[in-house]
């Protein structure tokens, strides 16, 4: 008589193969050095509290102003979202002084850059099906100058990124959670809606992005949305979005959004202008503004680097600058198109991302910045070809597709686009384990409307 076969632990992994138990140990193995990694990098190689200028300064400025008791904040302190000072103010509380305070806030940058890699992992096994995925995408993410720099800065990339990756992983585990136990994944989503919600406080371009995680929940009956799941989604993600409004509009003394900068943007995007300064009347006091990449542009093609100065018009005077920005449309005309396209080869290579590009690890971050953009050429195609079959693929473009509405009402940036870097890194990493036959998400069959699960090579079926 056979005896009889256990089910162990050991057992379900050794049937999953060799493959898989080689990703699985690569990724343990990955662990400890992305912590030892982004460590060195944000207290030896580059740490931000030897980088307190330019925006960096405004962010720690405006979180020593709500640190500090007694200090009002002001209408300027709203022109930026929130959310990245608001994450470095407790800290800035607790600390005896500012000195302290800012290398609190380096520890808390050092958690960041690390989490975000470890959600990236997880995205990547998440999606394909196999821990390799997330190894591959990871190590290629640790090696991208652009996307490492930025855990050297106060800026708002390094946390952006953490929770963009955080909420987007936890809305896939949501999404492939049993519809049986509706409870259950209406609290995942919910945790899913809160961390998008954050991510959304310290850049609002990511409310495109939070959209999609609910995108499961649309149904072609009424009425048309899982209701037990998408409402406590949308609660918990205005559950940080609309406190932070308030602050915005309780120190800007009027309503106001997430920030008071869209009408300014706008403006620098579709003007012919580089520097601008603003004024406000009746005070001496006035801001000059310019956008690096369109100081850059002016460089490469030689011309002179126009300068506007509004002496009746703050920079958040959003309609006015608005209108000032729908005027220059309206004389471009056809024209504008070609506004357009310098916004997409800005967004994608032509320009250095700013501030990295002024660290000691310029050349690097411009060299990796390119080859990322040229990539991109070769990966965008084959993704598209992949998609037919691959919801991975189909969700990654998607990820990626949520830029274009700030390339094409704004301007273009790759500071704007480097957070999304990590969606091309998983695209190489999925295609990679195609190659190698080692993907195991499942295999849509175009025009049949059903799926095949793919295996590993070892079982006779990619």
């Amino acid at each position: 008589m056979d005896a009889p076969t256990t089910n162990t632990a050991w057992d379900r992994l050794r049937a999953r193969g060799a493959s898989w138990l080689g990703g699985l140990v690569a990724l343990l193995l990955l662990a400890p050095w992305i912590a030892w990694n982004r460590w060195e990098f944000v207290f030896r190689l580059n740490e931000p509290r030897n980088f307190v200028w330019s925006d960096m300064q405004g962010y720690v400025e405006r979180a020593v102003h709500l640190a500090t008791p007694g200090i009002k904040l002001t209408r300027f302190d709203t022109f930026y979202p929130p959310g990245t000072h608001l994450l470095m103010t407790p800290l800035m509380r607790v600390a005896a002084n500012e000195k302290d305070g800012l290398l609190l806030n380096q520890w808390l940058w050092w958690v960041l850059a690390v989490v975000t890699l470890y959600a990236v992992a997880g995205l990547g096994w998440k999606l394909f099906r196999h821990p390799l995925a997330g190894a591959l995408a990871v190590g290629g993410l640790m090696f991208h100058w652009p996307f490492t720099i930025f855990a050297g800065l106060y800026m708002s990339e390094n946390p952006f990124t953490c929770f963009m990756a955080l909420s987007l992983l936890v809305g896939l585990f949501a999404r492939d959670l049993d519809e049986a136990r509706p409870w259950r994944r209406a609290a995942v989503y919910a945790l899913a809606g809160l961390l998008a919600g954050v991510a959304t406080v310290i850049r609002p371009q990511y409310a495109l992005g939070a959209a999609t995680i609910g995108f499961p929940l649309l149904t072609r009956r009424f009425p048309f949305v899982r209701v037990r799941e998408a409402v406590p989604l949308l609660l918990a993600f205005l559950l940080p979005v609309l406190p932070a409004m308030e602050l915005q509009s309780h120190a800007a003394g009027t309503r106001v959004g997430l920030s008071s900068n869209a009408g300014f943007n706008f403006y620098q995007g579709h003007c012919d202008v580089v520097h601008i300064e603003t004024h406000e009347p009746g005070v001496a006091m006035y801001y000059t503004f310019a956008a690096p990449v369109s100081i850059q542009r002016a460089q490469r093609e030689g011309r002179e680097e126009k300068k506007a100065i509004h002496r009746k018009n703050m920079a958040w005077d959003n309609a006015y600058y608005f209108q000032q920005g729908w005027e220059c449309i309206r004389q471009d005309g056809w024209a504008h198109a070609r506004r357009w396209w310098a916004n997409l080869e800005d967004m994608f290579g032509a320009s250095e991302p700013w501030p990295p590009n002024i660290t000691p690890f310029a050349k690097g971050s411009a060299t990796m910045n390119r080859l990322y953009s040229h990539a991109l050429l070769f990966l965008l195609p084959v993704a598209l070809l992949l998609a037919r079959w691959r919801r991975a693929e189909r969700w990654l473009l998607l990820q990626l597709a949520t830029l274009t509405p700030i390339m094409a009402l704004f301007y273009g940036d790759s500071r704007y686009r480097i957070p999304y870097d990590m969606f091309g890194y998983l695209l190489l990493a999925g295609l990679m384990c195609s190659v190698f036959r080692l993907r195991r998400d499942p295999r849509r069959v175009p025009g049949l409307g059903w799926t095949v699960r793919s295996y590993p090579a070892w079982r006779g079926r990619a």
